[in-house]
C-alpha cells in the first residue's frame, strides 16, 4: 500500500515559512483518501498546508487522538474551511472537561488549574458539519486502517501523571476534580503487508501500551514504524531510558517522535535507534 504522511503542525520546524506550535497534525494519504489525525493547536495547519501546497479540501474524515487543545485546538478552523459534512472519529471521553495542575498560590496549599480540554462545545462543532463517531472500542476507518479504541494499561511503569485532572461537575460553587486517567486517548493502526504502522498523538496510555494493544488487536507482531507524540518530554531520564529499553525487544523498522517526546529522548532514540529513528517536524513527509 502506497502511504504518505506529512506533520503539518508540531512542536519543531526547520523550513523557511512554516511555523511550528506546541501540537500535532497529521495528513495521512492513501491512493483512495485523506485522513486528517489530529488538527494541532490553533488553525496554523491550514497555513502551513497552503504553503506546502497541500489540500485538505477533500478529506475525507478527521480523528482525534484526544481531547487536549493542543489536538483539537484547529478543529473548529477546518471545519469551516471544508465546509461539508464530515466524520470525526475519537473516543466517547473526548469533551470531558480536562485540567492541569498549574503553580502553588500564594498563602494556600492549593494549585491553580489550566483547562486543557476541548475549546467548544460538541454543537459548535457540529454546527460546522462534524458527524461525531464516538467508541471506546476499536473501529475500522477503512480496509486497512483501525482506531484502537480505549488502550489497556497492562504494564506497571507507564502512568498518567498526577497533574492531569478532569472536572466531574458543573456546579461552579463546588467544583470537583479528579484525577485524569486521559481513557480518550488514541492512536491508529495501519495493517501494512510489511507490517503495522502505528500513529499515536501523545501516548498518554503509555507507548509500550499502544504498540502491545496494537499487537493485540491485529495479531501482528511486526511493526513497520512507530510514529508521533511518546509523551517522554515531561519524564526522567531513567523513565525515557526505561521506555527505550522496552522498544528495543520489538523489531521496528521505523521510528518517528514528535511533538511530546521531547528533544533529549528524541535525541537518545536516535542515538540508539541510529538510521531507524528519525525526527518528525512541520512539513516533513514520509513516504511507507
Amino acid at each position: 500500500m502506497k502511504l504518505k504522511i506529512t506533520f503539518l503542525t508540531d512542536n519543531t520546524v526547520y523550513s523557511s515559512n512554516l511555523k511550528a506550535e506546541h501540537g500535532l497534525s497529521v495528513l495521512i494519504e492513501t491512493p483512495e483518501e485523506k485522513i486528517l489525525f489530529d488538527c494541532g493547536q490553533s488553525g496554523l495547519l491550514l497555513d502551513n498546508a497552503k504553503i506546502l501546497n497541500i489540500s485538505l479540501l477533500n478529506i475525507s474524515k478527521i480523528v482525534l487522538s484526544h481531547g487536549h487543545y493542543d489536538h483539537t485546538g484547529g478543529l473548529l478552523s477546518i471545519l469551516k474551511y471544508c465546509s461539508k459534512k464530515i466524520n470525526v472519529y475519537a473516543h466517547p471521553a473526548i469533551f470531558e472537561k480536562k485540567y492541569m495542575i498549574g503553580n502553588k498560590l500564594i498563602n494556600t496549599d492549593a494549585y491553580s488549574k489550566r483547562y486543557i480540554g476541548m475549546m467548544e462545545s460538541r454543537e459548535s462543532y457540529e454546527k460546522y458539519g462534524a458527524i461525531f463517531n464516538l467508541t471506546s472500542t476499536m473501529s475500522h476507518l477503512n480496509e486497512t486502517m483501525m482506531l484502537m479504541g480505549f488502550i489497556p494499561r497492562k504494564n506497571d511503569f507507564e502512568k498518567v501523571e498526577n497533574g492531569f485532572l478532569k472536572k466531574i461537575n458543573d456546579d461552579k460553587s463546588d467544583n470537583i476534580f479528579v484525577h485524569d486517567e486521559i481513557e480518550d486517548d488514541n492512536s491508529i493502526i495501519i495493517n501494512d503487508k510489511d507490517g503495522l504502522i502505528i500513529i499515536s498523538g501523545c501516548a498518554h496510555s503509555g507507548i509500550i501500551n499502544t504498540i502491545n494493544r496494537a499487537i493485540d488487536l491485529t495479531g501482528n507482531e511486526r511493526i513497520k514504524a512507530v510514529i508521533g507524540g511518546f509523551h517522554l518530554n515531561s519524564k526522567s531520564k531513567e523513565y525515557s531510558n526505561r521506555i527505550i529499553s522496552e522498544l528495543k525487544k520489538y523489531n521496528i523498522g521505523l521510528i518517528v517522535p514528535v511533538h511530546c517526546s521531547g528533544l533529549e529522548a528524541s535525541c537518545k532514540l536516535r542515538e540508539e535507534f541510529l538510521e531507524r529513528c528519525v525526527f518528525g517536524s512541520v512539513g516533513k513527509s514520509l513516504e511507507l
